[in-house]
């Protein structure tokens, strides 16, 4: 028997089992909805589980390789967590047949697969983790591998990671290989860093990292990040700060030596708060670092040659809840400076109805972007609220004229159901359409169950957090989502 065919008889067997499961736990949610589903506890050995379903019709999606269109996907994910005394583990499996960040490309056959597993031992001073973890060292410029949902981005580090903690002294150590969203790049990666209180609330650390390409796009070889830091509280009772020098080196001569260098000092007082922040980046990405961007989170940001400036300053009003805020800054990404300016407020439980957010800016560096953000939501009563999301993004770069706008509104009787619309527009046509038009329903069972369904088309386009960018495709067809927690 051959082991090609020996291992599709295991996945068969793993796929029919995994759908055996999941079809009990639909059982389970729908017919007892208003149960709850408690946690296994076995003497001190406890469980948490969580399952996360998305099913897609996605007319848009085209089967790998072929012209053929294959518009049923589908990404299933169950995961259960333990502790015991000291020792917690992890495991989630997961099948599907597309990735979310290639949503119009379907697998020709539906993997199935041991998606994340970790065992980590906690002491007072030591936690010891082998298998997946997530790591950032320092502030990222070294090394960051987290978590992003809006960019979709979860990688991880599958490996070991020891981090020791006593007195002054902070040291950890990790390493592993990490592989991207579409299991198509893979790199092997380790560091380090060790970090010692010099004074009360001030610290200074050594960050490094090392990379090595396994399967990727880019082939950089092999690289060493490494810094130095400084950090502290509480400096004449109202300042915090925080520095870091990086330099990036290469096995590979002909590669440019990047650099790197951040810094910040923040003041905070009653209503007042004041940030400084200041950064240069040259040739600084090693595919694994997310240094901070000196500015919104939520907007693009270069590694290769930027250099940057700003000032944000910040009121807060107690009673009622009100945040006025405005932000200076000044850029230079390789030939072009330009500033970036925006303000705005928000407004919290404002009679115990009211919150409402509205942010304006320009960021002008090659030609005057233009950004509208607002939210508004109004309590009716204790149960019923509305909600309106509004964003306007707009351009014009010689002849070519960007403008896209997103109208969102929600309905909501908490804490049972919502129902939301979407109007998105786009100057320039995308799949044939200049207005896109989507809705749903979204319902929350007392089991820990969340159902929601849409449908509609989406534009897609650029979505950033934390200088990470994703280029969303658009989407045409339904998609049902159910999210579980057994509590």
């Amino acid at each position: 028997m051959s082991r090609r065919y020996t291992d599709a008889r295991f996945r068969s067997l793993c796929l029919y089992f995994f759908r055996l499961g999941w079809l009990l736990f639909l059982l389970i949610v729908l017919v007892m909805p208003g149960q709850d589903l408690q946690a296994v506890k076995v003497g001190k050995l406890n469980f948490y589980i969580t399952n996360d379903f998305l099913y897609q019709y996605n007319k848009l999606s085209l089967q790998e390789n072929t012209l053929a269109p294959k518009e049923n996907q589908f990404n299933e994910s169950l995961s259960l967590f333990a502790n015991l005394q000291r020792w917690s583990f992890g495991i989630t499996l997961r099948s599907n047949n597309f990735f979310q960040q290639t949503p119009n490309v379907t697998l020709g056959n539906p993997g199935f697969d041991i998606y994340r597993k970790f065992v980590q031992y906690n002491s007072k001073h030591l936690q010891v983790t082998v298998g997946d973890f997530y790591a950032m060292l320092g502030r990222g410029l070294v090394l960051s591998v987290l978590k992003n949902e809006d960019v979709l981005r979860e990688r991880t580090l599958l490996g070991g990671d020891i981090h020791y903690n006593r007195g002054r002294l902070d040291w950890r150590v990790l390493g592993g290989q990490i592989r991207d969203e579409i299991e198509d790049q893979q790199w092997t990666v380790a560091g380090g860093e060790i970090s010692l209180e010099y004074a009360k609330n001030h610290r200074t650390a050594v960050h490094l990292s090392y990379i090595n390409d396994g399967d990727t796009w880019l082939n950089l070889g092999k690289r060493l990040t490494y810094s130095v830091s400084l950090k502290g509280d509480k400096l004449l009772k109202n300042f915090s700060y925080y520095m870091e020098l990086a330099r990036l080196d290469y096995r590979d001569s002909s590669i440019d030596t990047g650099y790197g260098f951040y810094s910040n000092i923040t003041y905070n007082k009653s209503h007042v708060t004041c940030l400084l922040e200041f950064k240069r980046y040259k040739d600084f990405m090693n595919e694994m670092n997310t240094p901070p961007t000196a500015d919104r989170e939520d907007e693009i940001s270069s590694f290769n040659d930027t250099t940057g400036l700003r000032f944000y300053f910040q009121y807060a009003f107690f009673e009622p809840d009100i945040l006025l805020f405005f932000n200076l800054g000044r850029y230079t990404e390789y030939d072009d400076t330009g500033n970036h300016i925006y303000a705005g407020m928000s407004i919290e439980d404002f009679l115990d109805r009211l919150n409402l957010s509205v942010t304006y800016g320009i960021r002008d560096i090659l030609y005057p972007i233009k950004r509208l953000d607002g939210h508004l939501l109004y309590q009716f009563s204790g149960r019923w609220s509305g909600e309106i999301t509004v964003k306007n993004k707009r351009y014009k770069d010689k002849s070519f004229i960007f403008n896209e706008q997103d109208h969102i509104l929600q309905i909501s009787y908490s804490p049972y159901i919502s129902l939301f619309f979407t109007h998105q527009y786009s100057h320039n046509r995308i799949i044939s359409l200049n207005h896109f038009y989507s809705c749903g329903i979204k319902i929350y069972f007392s089991s820990g169950t969340v159902l929601e369904l849409a449908g509609g088309t989406i534009r897609g386009g650029q979505i950033c957090s934390g200088g990470q960018c994703f280029v969303a495709p658009p989407f045409k067809g339904i998609k049902c989502s159910l999210f579980h927690i057994f509590k």
